[in-house]
């Protein structure tokens, strides 16, 4: 399983790690991983703690 490595204001989100990594791959934003590492810049934060909101690639989600 690939990793996200780099966030935008990050506190502890690597229990949301696998939830946005599936979003984006499919959004078909995730083309290549190398050394099963990916390096992604995005903006999100937790609304009523399930809720995710996502800005990415200058478009906003909510996963």
């Amino acid at each position: 399983m690939a990793k996200i490595v780099k966030y935008v204001e990050s506190k502890n989100l690597r229990s949301y790690q696998e939830k946005i990594l599936k979003f984006l791959h499919n959004l078909n934003y995730i083309k290549v991983i190398v050394h099963n590492t990916i390096e992604i810049f995005i903006n999100f934060k937790l609304i009523f703690d399930h809720l995710i909101k996502i800005n990415f690639n200058g478009q906003t989600f909510y996963i």
